[in-house]
């Protein structure tokens, strides 16, 4: 049976949706039209209620829960601002509607372009006309798919409330029914009943043979929840104060002790909004609290058991990731920093993403210490032979530190399953119990900074770990949640926080913002930032930059929904480029061509980005095999002895990663070819992931390779990498082998920016490539790199195989060099 004859089935109307728009009025959408001109819908009400008011709603706000409505010949695309709320639209923004009759691609013909139109009570609305037979050019009625996008790419889906269905890949799509034309929703208003944000009163179909019943969902009430007052535990001289959003909860309380006392439970009164309160006469500064919430318990979109106890989602210290929170009076112990770091502009930013235990897990000072953290961290960077002072870099992305999942302090953990996002990791505090881990922190953070390192924080913002406190607090308004009330599974951990509702967002916001304030942060790299999505990171971007103008803003711009990179084009964010990563270990098997290298050493201008530094470029990161384990000739991949191919690839790479416009992103340890032994995953491997500081002393001369092409970089001379904006069409010239992979570069070509100029010359096939190059003058330059060393001042010797005679270029293979020139 097809999809669009299951709609029909049995000739039996079917309620699809419904939901509550106020206390006593809801709205429910049916499969088709209701044709029956003399009787309304036999709708009532499970709780013996009355229905004193059914009203059928106009085409175009049925139309608008639906995507469309037909009106004679024409199908009439709509979409209604109340309903895609949490994206930004305004009247200029370009709309068009894509589907499975212009094959998703609806940008190069007008007929799907949405007009903005005006209703009578200002209800915003965008509609487009279109002839039947553009649907239907067969004249076959089927179920199509169809979603509205804007003209930047950003997909708009289609809230729960509406009626909609997912494909294969399992994206939420609209849908056309052609036995749904626009008259198949209606408004039903009750007595003076307060459905509330707990009810479980149900919407029943009263007809014989065909009896149903459904839940209205209250997601467009909740939607308007918001209260602007300060939520957690707030200590103000001889009072404390606590707060918790929590909208369809039927009864709050908070428990709080000190660490040998006995517990004192308090309730909370309801305030406006879904907020709860409770005020204490006393000053419970670092005294331990829970909250317990119960309430009636709807389908599978709440969870609520008094006997669980809660963690604050405000709290700002915990014992571990189940709580119990702390209350700390925040002025005391965590005032906002005064002296502000000042970060390198994101064009001179050279990063090094490292994790807080696998760069001193094999320091001598700390041998055989399990639960490292914050100060012991801090004291090493404060020393003057540490690894990060010696790499030369100036940014350092910290893999996460707020409160996450692991079981005991010893534990090692990535930290990407936060439970708390104010906190900072209690693994990581000499005494968690005590809040040591807020002044840990600070001082870790004050330590980068004092070497002239800035410290960018991978967040995640996409989901929660265990135990998952918001699940008991409200899961059918902190996640995205299926048609059955399961959890989506996006991220791949089990759950997908919902960043669009108001209060679900207003907990990024708070937390980043105080990160920022309390901590004195730098930046923020934000985990599978596509399931934050577009409209919600725009929104933090707005609002971070009003009062810290110079945050680093960075996306993984992925998950395994889809991919956003280019829809963040039109914002400040930077993204993790993984087409650059992909390319870079084709490039030096020499399985590409040259048309992705001038695209990615261009700053991914063409098509990604704006301007260059909205790419981060990298080739390893945490997930997955170490770059050269991935690369490397060694049978499985381990390459703890690699071969000269192995090394030699590296090097190109490297160079490429350094001298590509954009920012660069070292993984620890790259610089002195670290290895995994092959492995893929390593999430759980403390012993694996720590870096082996005898292979900085083995690879010496690799060593110093890569950290004087990181130093030229950020010197005066490297400022023509470090472009802050896109580069005229003549800046590069490419000269090209005969296999068009070898391939010499040309920085600054025209002379647009002085007099200073490159070459970049790689080979990377494992024979002599030749170039002919007879327009391109030797004259002036100098060599400063070859394949095995650098020296900006003094120059280095050409590599064996290397010639050139009359405008003939050969490049060894597998080979790279860097030419310089000041003046003519």
């Amino acid at each position: 049976m097809s999809f669009y004859q299951s709609l029909l089935h049995l000739n039996k109307t079917k309620m699809l949706s419904a939901f509550w728009v106020s206390g006593n009025t809801g709205a429910v959408l049916l499969d088709r039209d209701w044709t029956n001109i003399w009787s309304m819908p036999p709708l009532k009400l499970s709780d013996g209620n009355a229905i004193r008011e059914i009203v059928r709603l106009p085409q175009r706000l049925a139309g608008a829960t639906f995507g469309y409505y037909i009106q004679g010949k024409y199908l009439v695309f709509v979409l209604a601002r109340e309903i895609y709320r949490n994206y930004y639209i305004s009247a200029n923004t370009p709309l068009y509607v894509a589907g499975d009759f212009n094959d998703w691609n609806p940008f190069e013909d007008s007929v799907w372009h949405l007009q903005p139109v005006i209703n009578n009570d200002l209800t915003n609305f965008w509609e487009v006309r279109v002839p039947l037979k553009r649907i239907f050019p067969d004249g076959k009625k089927s179920m199509l798919m169809f979603k509205f996008v804007t003209g930047d790419r950003v997909w708009l889906n289609p809230p729960s409330f509406c009626a909609s269905t997912f494909d294969k890949n399992g994206n939420a799509n609209l849908y056309i029914n052609p036995a749904r034309t626009g008259m198949n929703a209606f408004r039903f208003v009750c007595g003076d009943s307060d459905f509330g944000h707990d009810s479980t009163t149900r919407l029943i179909w009263d007809e014989k043979n065909n009896r149903q019943e459904l839940l209205p969902q209250h997601t467009l009430i909740n939607m308007h929840l918001f209260s602007p007052l300060k939520m957690g535990a707030s200590v103000e001289r001889d009072k404390t104060t606590f707060r918790l959003f929590a909208p369809r909860a039927g009864d709050v309380s908070v428990e709080y002790w000190r660490a040998s006392g006995a517990r004192t439970r308090q309730k909370l009164r309801q305030l406006k909004n879904g907020v709860w309160e409770a005020v204490v006469p006393a000053n419970l500064d670092h005294y331990f609290y829970c909250y317990r919430v119960n309430g009636k318990n709807i389908d599978n979109t709440t969870r609520f058991d008094p006997d669980f106890e809660i963690l604050d989602p405000y709290a700002l210290a915990a014992v571990g990731p189940a709580g119990p929170g702390i209350v700390i009076d925040d002025m005391k112990w965590m005032p906002p920093v005064k002296k502000r770091f000042q970060a390198p502009d994101m064009a001179d930013l050279v990063i090094c993403e490292v994790h807080l235990r696998d760069l001193i897990a094999r320091v001598p000072e700390f041998a055989g210490k399990k639960d490292l953290g914050f100060k012991e961290l801090a004291a090493w960077i404060r020393g003057n032979g540490n690894y990060i002072r010696r790499l030369g870099i100036n940014a350092v992305e910290l893999q996460p530190v707020q409160q996450f999942d692991a079981a005991t302090r010893e534990e090692y953990h990535w930290g990407y399953m936060t439970t708390n996002y104010f906190s900072p990791a209690s693994n990581y505090g000499s005494n968690p119990a005590a809040g040591t881990q807020i002044r840990e922190f600070r001082e870790l953070v004050e330590a980068f900074h004092q070497i002239g390192v800035a410290v960018i924080l991978d967040v995640v913002y996409n989901h929660v770990g265990e135990p998952n406190h918001l699940h008991y607090i409200d899961k059918d308004y902190y996640f995205a949640l299926d048609q059955n009330g399961n959890f989506t599974n996006w991220s791949g951990c089990g759950n997908d926080l919902d960043a669009d509702e108001p209060m679900s967002h207003r907990i990024l916001y708070d937390s980043l913002l105080w990160l920022l304030e309390r901590y004195g942060v730098d930046g923020f790299r934000f985990d599978l930032a596509e399931l934050i999505g577009v409209p919600a990171l725009k929104s933090l971007e707005y609002r971070i930059r009003e009062k810290f103008p110079r945050t680093i803003l960075i996306a993984e711009p992925w998950s395994f929904r889809g991919h956003i990179a280019y829809n963040l084009k039109h914002t400040t964010y930077s993204s993790w480029n993984d087409g650059f990563r992909d390319y870079c270990a084709k490039y030096v098997f020499n399985q590409v061509n040259l048309d992705g290298f001038r695209y990615f050493m261009a700053g991914s201008t063409d098509f990604l980005t704006r301007f260059p530094t909205q790419t981060v470029n990298y080739c390893e990161s945490h997930d997955d095999r170490a770059w050269l384990d991935k690369i490397s000739e060694c049978p499985g991949g381990n390459a703890e002895n690699p071969t000269e191919n192995d090394i030699r690839r590296t090097r190109i790479m490297l160079a490429m990663l350094l001298s590509a416009l954009g920012v660069p992103m070292l993984a620890q340890g790259q610089d002195f070819l670290r290895t995994k032994h092959g492995k893929n995953n390593t999430y759980l491997d403390g012993e694996e992931n720590a870096l082996d500081y005898r292979r900085e002393e083995r690879f010496a001369g690799f060593a110093k390779y890569v950290r004087r092409w990181i130093a030229f970089r950020l010197s005066p001379l490297g400022r023509l990498f470090r472009q802050r904006a896109r580069v005229t069409p003549t800046f590069f010239r490419f000269y090209p082998d005969q296999s068009n992979t070898a391939a010499i570069t040309v920085y600054n070509n025209d002379g647009s920016q002085g007099l200073l100029k490159y070459l970049l010359m790689i080979n990377p096939r494992c024979v002599p490539a030749t170039i002919q190059a007879q327009t391109l003058s030797m004259h002036g330059f100098k060599r400063i790199a070859n394949s095995n060393s650098f020296d900006a001042k003094n120059g280095v010797p050409a590599d064996p195989g290397f010639a050139v005679s009359k405008g003939v270029f050969t490049l060894p293979p597998l080979s790279v060099s860097l030419w310089i020139k000041e003046k003519y």
